[in-house]
């Protein structure tokens, strides 16, 4: 099965390395580079699977947005991405909700367990 992930990353050049590693092992991807780009994807495509959200993003942050889609598309499961400690008080609490959260820097092999668990049932 063809699973869409919507990426909400605003640093170009990393959004086009985690759009071709995943769309080379079969997802398809969307790509927004701010909150309100994403909420305008995810009126358009009734299809997506997961959003993954960098949690520091210009304008909304990328919980913010999260908030915000899961409001209206419960289903849509999230992975957030973060350069944050693992002693920030939004990444604790963000873990404490139950949110999988994959830390900057992370590999290949990182972001892909990553998203295989997410999607996971």
């Amino acid at each position: 099965m063809n699973r869409t992930v919507l990426l909400l990353e605003d640093e170009l050049g990393l959004a086009r390395a985690m759009t071709r590693v995943l769309e080379r092992e079969g997802y398809r991807v969307l790509h927004a580079a701010d909150a309100q780009t994403a909420r305008a994807l995810v009126a358009e495509h009734d299809d997506i699977d997961l959003l993954v959200a960098d949690l520091i993003l210009p304008g909304l942050s990328g919980r913010e947005a999260a908030n915000h889609i899961l409001a209206h598309r419960p289903e849509v499961r999230v992975l957030f991405t973060t350069g944050f400690s693992s002693a920030d008080p939004e990444l604790r609490e963000l873990v404490a909700a139950g949110f999988p959260v994959l830390r900057k820097p992370y590999t290949v092999p990182n972001l892909l367990e990553a998203v295989s668990s997410a999607l996971a049932d």
